[in-house]
């Protein structure tokens, strides 16, 4: 009698239970992991009034630093999404982090602005790699229906990094030398890159499981009362983790009509995303001179204290109100955060002392956008096959943007201050941010009508 096999019904349970375990545990890797890549890339910002003090970087040159960066992360993110597709997330994620961890070591050793800018643009390149990864391996296990809520709650890693990372490197800087606000997040970040390369299985087959079609289709069935489905649709469904070849990828990606759409709103919105989150450390130092840095810190903690609420919700109101369609509800928030923005650049200096209601909801209305753009859209449009090369390539955008801002950024507020009209270059800023909001949304309106469904793969 104990050899007899088990009926469909508990062989089907028994491999959805194991899909939906291996799913918790990615998840919880991929969240831990990235969220500490933060740590050693928005260190830099506020430390930004301390570096002037001890090392003599000026503005222009802090905004030269962060023009490094992401100008190496878009470089990056490009030939990181091509090989995510054809060499798996996994490599990608644990690479950029033991990389990243190296840099950031190096950044701290260093002592010219020759040294902080050739160990800052490594840097930049070898953290961009990971988002690719992380996308593919998150594309392989989790179906579109799962993808919208799952991915934004994902997506709040990032929010909560750069969260964590202004007070803890407020903390330090208030306690330690500077060198200490990049040692002590390239040591975290290194252990985590280790525990990543261990713990990551990126596809469900990896584990012995069938593809991510085979089981959302069990699970669909299943739930339908049908527990005579055949397991397996074709005798190669176990190498169904198989790269398709660049054609595919070029077909998903850059022939893709719609993934210039993405790639230019990203943009956009990472000029203004990246401007603020960049600059409003120093924004608040330059009104409020004598402000403790821990106090600056926590002020400009509330823009991504409100991305985690946004990102966090963005997918799942797609889902929910807009039928799985992310671009309607990204253009509306979009134009939520131009219009703040126009009022912060006319009235900065009155709303500044009560800027902590203002700053969250910006946060929260610019990063649910940005969320549904690198995460559900992406993946939506180019299919889990080609999802590393699509992310990299509209990541490829969002980071191009967001570089020349930067170095726009220093050079205006350098030059405003030598003017002797410091909150000028500040106002100038803030109108750039509202003008790159705005054109957001009208990259956004031929994607107005598009929900995922019918691609072989998902």
């Amino acid at each position: 009698m104990d050899d007899q096999p088990l009926p469909q019904t508990t062989v089907y349970e028994d491999l959805l239970a194991r899909w939906k375990q291996g799913r918790i545990r990615l998840f919880s890797v991929l969240w831990v992991t990235y969220s500490a890549f933060y740590l050693s890339r928005s260190n830099l910002s506020p430390a930004k009034s301390t570096l002037e003090r001890a090392v003599g970087l000026s503005k222009a040159e802090q905004g030269y630093l962060d023009f490094l960066f992401k100008g190496g992360y878009a470089a990056g993110q490009w030939l990181g999404g091509v090989f995510g597709d054809r060499y798996g997330g996994r490599v990608l994620l644990a690479t950029g982090a033991l990389g990243g961890a190296l840099m950031c070591m190096g950044f701290g050793l260093s002592r010219t602005f020759a040294a902080f800018s050739i160990f800052w643009l490594l840097n930049g390149i070898v953290q961009s790699i990971a988002w690719p990864g992380v996308t593919k391996c998150f594309a392989n296990w989790f179906p579109p229906r799962l993808r919208g809520k799952l991915h934004g709650l994902l997506c709040s890693s990032y929010q909560v990094g750069p969260a964590v990372a202004l007070v803890v490197v407020g903390a330090i800087l208030d306690r330690f030398d500077w060198p200490a606000a990049f040692f002590i997040p390239a040591a975290v970040l290194f252990v985590l890159g280790v525990l990543a390369a261990v713990l990551v299985r990126e596809s469900p087959q990896r584990t012995g499981l069938p593809s991510l079609e085979r089981l959302d289709a069990i699970h669909r069935a299943t739930r339908l009362g049908a527990p005579d489905m055949p397991l397996a649709e074709d005798p190669d469904e176990d190498e169904d983790d198989r790269h398709l070849g660049y054609r595919y990828t070029l077909k998903r990606t850059l022939a893709n009509p719609r993934i210039w759409c993405l790639c230019m709103a990203l943009l956009c919105i990472d000029i203004a995303r990246h401007g603020t989150f960049d600059w409003l450390p120093r924004y608040f130092s330059d009104l409020y001179p004598d402000m403790p840095i821990t106090t600056v810190a926590l002020r400009a903690w509330t823009v991504p204290l409100g991305g985690i609420l946004g990102a966090s919700l963005a997918g799942w109101a797609s889902d929910h109100f807009f039928g799985s369609r992310r671009a309607p509800l990204a253009a509306v928030l979009l134009a939520v955060v131009g219009a703040l923005m126009f009022v912060w650049a006319r009235h900065g200096a009155l709303i500044a002392p009560h800027a902590h209601l203002f700053l969250f909801v910006m946060g929260f209305c610019i990063y649910a956008p940005q969320v549904l753009i690198i995460g559900p859209l992406t993946m939506d449009l180019a299919t889990r096959k080609a999802a590393a090369s699509a992310s990299g390539i509209v990541g490829t955008f969002g980071y191009g943007g967001a570089a020349l801002m930067s170095i726009a950024s220093g050079e205006i507020l350098e030059r405003a201050a030598l003017a002797g009209d410091p909150l000028g270059g500040w106002r100038l800023l803030f109108d750039l941010w509202w003008i790159a909001a705005f054109a957001g949304v009208l990259f956004m309106l031929p994607l107005w009508r598009f929900r995922p469904g019918g691609e072989r793969y998902y």
